[in-house]
């Protein structure tokens, strides 16, 4: 991805990945997982092959629920992983990208 996807705090969103390996887009996976984190590096998002991750036609979807999203403000770093049927892991996103979810809650 080149450009830093943008979302909103506390709305149900869906980030779509196209990944071609070799220009070819992939056939099928086997597993994956999308993990974000902020900018000291902790965990603060998991989704994985069929909770919160999906796989059809060569598209990867992460789906973000309102839940996901409610405490997240700011920019941060994400990856997603997936593993191809023969087993070879291909990273899809690779940090350093960034993912960004605007304010649109009031913080007191």
């Amino acid at each position: 991805m080149s450009q830093t996807p943008e979302f909103d705090q506390a709305a149900d969103a869906m980030l779509i990945i196209n990944h071609k390996v070799a220009g070819v887009p992939l056939a099928a996976i086997s597993a994956g997982k999308y993990q974000m984190f902020d900018e000291d590096g902790a965990v603060v998002l998991t989704k994985t092959l069929g909770f919160g991750l999906t796989f059809d036609s060569g598209v990867i979807r992460i789906q973000f629920t309102e839940q996901d999203t409610l405490n997240l403000t700011g920019t941060f770093a994400h990856e997603c992983v997936v593993r191809d049927p023969q087993g070879k892991s291909i990273f899809v996103l690779k940090r350093p990208e960034k993912i960004k979810f605007e304010a649109t809650k009031a913080r007191l």
